[in-house]
């Protein structure tokens, strides 16, 4: 399993204060849905499943 890089242990929950910041009206950035985010992306990081997009 492929483990996503963080800038330390706090990286989603400063990212959900920011974005909480910055966007106040946006909804979906909660801690635990961002949690869930990088689960699910680390899960199928390295599956064929999911086409990469090349430009």
């Amino acid at each position: 399993m492929t483990v996503l890089p963080s800038s330390g242990n706090k990286f989603i929950e400063n990212l959900t204060q920011g974005v909480k910041l910055k966007f106040p009206q946006s909804t979906g950035y909660s801690v635990q849905n961002l949690k869930d985010v990088a689960k699910c992306t680390a899960r199928y990081l390295d599956s064929k499943f999911v086409q990469q997009v090349v430009a």
